[in-house]
């Protein structure tokens, strides 16, 4: 009997592990990771940076839709001549041709982490404007996340970013597991086994804050040993995540970006 191998969708690769750390003294902005060529799925870009404080920051959404996540610190964002005041948690969306800008306040007591991600549009007319999500607040229990068990503490807070982008994004979420919580389905024995993507979706998957062992496909990552080394996975669609929370005091603060792929 021949085994018939299900044929990979455009824009397919294989997962991929990077580490975003930091410790790079000075600098207007500091990247830590940028592997946007290698991860799977339809981004263009996914880049993690401080600003320290007195940092300012302008661009233009040229031919890319963005999203931007505040894992920590503070600061303004002017996105099309509209200001938002950031905090932890807060997400962005720019559509195309919008015009950003960010600015750290010199008197900030430490940098603003920022997670950016970016991709081509579906369309070159907007869905709507720039819009701020504020996360942090919303996040809540919820029970078996993606086979973690009924019994696990999972929080969750999700923004669906394909409200407001016309690309083929689907969610941003924040995802707090519990003291040694995993992320994955349980079995009989006691063990564990990833969650699978669906095969017509990629996933980003970021450490905001925690000791985790993250498997994705062949590839796995922890940073136990240094948790300020923050994990950043990209995870193609059909196949199997397995997320653990090594630590058995604090929790696991998790970022993740799902996109979908060409049929």
């Amino acid at each position: 009997m021949m085994l018939l191998k299900r044929p990979c969708p455009p824009g397919w690769r294989e997962a991929v592990a990077g580490y975003a750390h930091s410790g790079a003294p000075g600098g207007t902005k500091v990247t830590f990771w940028q592997d946007c060529d290698r991860a799977p799925g339809p981004w263009t870009a996914v880049r993690y940076a401080e600003l320290p404080p007195g940092t300012a920051e302008t661009g233009h959404a040229e031919g890319r839709e963005q999203v931007w996540l505040v894992i920590s610190g503070g600061g303004r964002a002017e996105l099309d001549d509209e200001q938002h005041q950031l905090q932890d948690g807060d997400v962005l969306t720019c559509p195309v041709g919008t015009a950003c800008g960010i600015r750290v306040p010199e008197t900030a007591a430490r940098p603003m982490a920022l997670l950016t991600v970016e991709a081509f549009p579906g369309s070159p007319q907007r869905r709507s404007g720039p819009r701020r999500v504020p996360l942090a607040g919303r996040i809540s229990w919820c029970a078996g996340y993606r086979g973690g068990g009924c019994e696990q503490a999972t929080q969750v807070a999700v923004a669906p970013i394909d409200r407001y982008l016309t690309g083929r994004w689907h969610r941003l979420s924040l995802i707090e597991l519990e003291p040694g919580g995993i992320l994955g389905d349980r079995n009989a024995y006691g063990g564990s086994a990833g969650y699978r993507r669906p095969f017509n979706a990629s996933e980003i998957i970021f450490t905001i804050s925690g000791a985790a062992e993250i498997t994705a496909g062949d590839v796995t990552a922890e940073n136990k040993d240094s948790p300020d080394r923050r994990l950043c996975a990209g995870v193609p669609p059909d196949a199997a995540v397995l997320v653990r929370n090594l630590s058995q005091e604090q929790p696991l603060l998790l970022a993740s970006i799902e996109m979908g792929v060409p049929a």
